[in-house]
């Protein structure tokens, strides 16, 4: 390192903000210091890195994003993969991707990354379990849930959770703003938590909008991201609509029924539908939308933050951050 600072006529401590991507130095210095490493040839020992930053710090760089029940493939994920890999990045952390089946029942079943301690801390979310959690809180590493859940799951951890109540109600008032009466709602599972939340807080939002809940217009999922199109498609299948909006908080259902609207009824009548959903991987749909956006990253990057700040500060009280996103109107 000296060597590169010798070369690029600057100090050390300018070589090491450089290699360690931090923004308080300038482009000149930065440019200086690359051509110097690029001409010398010099790289990183990480072994040594890792125990210099973990001397300063008190722990690892390793970060392990942690997936229960679901794949990383699965588009819907990675927007959270997305928020943490940006967080990751701001902090100079090294992210490891870990997945869980959920039916784990021994630490000794953990990823070794997680099981030996190599990870300074954890984001966990998907399918999550009292097993699990358990598990997850004997390898005595910190953690931050990401996602709705009930208190069963993150009594006894910091945690970021979508503020559904929120949401639908600022969701129902720009509908009931748009002269949208009867509003439809399609849940995923009756029996999943996060799917009960969404549903109870879309009858009290229409109850604060002095709106009736029409039980006909009310579609249960039977778990899992596609299988709307079976659900609505009696429905949908009629000579005639029979709502003028419907709220999907599942956005790969939201395609399938925004899709199945407009081949069963034309692109002309089904602009005049409202759907609201969540964004996550993609912005776009096919009919009028409310979007409320990019929220898995938003709550993965939040997740993030909360985790570092517990690493600074290992006594710090349980928070419970509740995130209510931005709504947009597409097109």
């Amino acid at each position: 390192m000296q060597d590169v600072a010798d070369h690029a006529k600057v100090s050390k401590g300018t070589v090491s903000k450089v290699l360690n991507s931090r923004s308080d130095v300038s482009e000149k210095a930065k440019a200086k210091v690359l051509a110097a490493c690029e001409k010398l040839g010099y790289s990183l020992n990480p072994n040594i890195q890792d125990l210099l930053r973990k001397g300063v710090s008190g722990h690892s760089q390793d970060i392990a994003f942690v997936l229960v029940g679901s794949e990383f493939a699965n588009p819907t994920n990675a927007g959270m993969i997305d928020g943490v890999s940006q967080g990751a990045e701001k902090y100079n952390l090294h992210m490891i991707l870990s997945k869980l089946s959920g039916g784990e029942e021994s630490i000794y079943s953990l990823p070794p990354a997680i099981r030996d301690q190599r990870a300074a801390g954890i984001l966990i979310s998907g399918f999550l379990n009292e097993k699990i959690i358990s598990l997850i809180r004997d390898t005595g590493i910190p953690y931050v849930v990401i996602g709705n859940y009930p208190n069963s799951i993150t009594a006894f951890s910091n945690s970021v959770e979508l503020n559904i109540g929120n949401l639908m109600h600022l969701a129902i008032k720009e509908l009931k703003a748009k002269g949208k009466t009867r509003i439809a709602m399609f849940y995923e599972n009756p029996d999943n938590y996060y799917s009960q939340i969404c549903f109870n807080e879309f009858k009290n939002a229409l109850e604060a909008n002095d709106m009736i809940l029409s039980p006909e217009l009310i579609f249960e999922g039977k778990g899992g991201d596609f299988n709307a199109f079976d659900v609505m498609e009696a429905t949908l299948s009629k000579k005639r609509i029979t709502f003028d909006a419907i709220i999907s908080l599942n956005f790969s259902a939201s395609q399938e029924i925004a899709c199945q609207i407009i081949a069963n009824f034309g692109r002309e009548r089904a602009n005049q539908i409202i759907m609201t959903t969540v964004a996550n991987f993609t912005k776009k749909m096919p009919m009028p939308t409310i979007l409320c956006e990019e929220v898995s990253s938003k709550l993965a990057a939040m997740g993030l933050e909360l985790l570092v700040e517990k690493l600074k500060n290992p006594d710090m009280e349980i928070k419970r951050i509740s995130f209510t996103p931005n709504l947009k109107m597409c097109p």
